[in-house]
């Protein structure tokens, strides 16, 4: 999947309801909505991932610590991914 459990929690997401996360620091919520993944193209699922995982980095209050450290903590994410560290 691209966007796991283990990924949200990193960054101060947890479940509050159905396709809806909540952050445990500032209480910002993003809606993230499930596909049948089997209906978008190879590309047009990287894409969806893409912006999902910026979200999950980004979609903060300006203060929120895990706004401010998540783009370094992102990128070391993607490089262990890369590198077959971690799925």
């Amino acid at each position: 999947p691209c966007l796991s459990p283990l990924f949200c929690a990193r960054f101060g997401w947890r479940n509050a309801d159905k396709d809806i996360l909540s952050c445990a620091s500032c209480n910002s919520a993003l809606a993230i909505i499930t596909l049948d993944s089997s209906k978008l193209s190879t590309n047009s699922l990287e894409k969806l991932c893409s912006v999902y995982r910026s979200k999950v980095v980004s979609n903060h209050t300006d203060t929120c610590p895990f706004r401010l450290s998540g783009p370094k903590f992102q990128e070391q994410i993607e490089n262990d991914q890369q590198q077959g560290l971690i799925v």
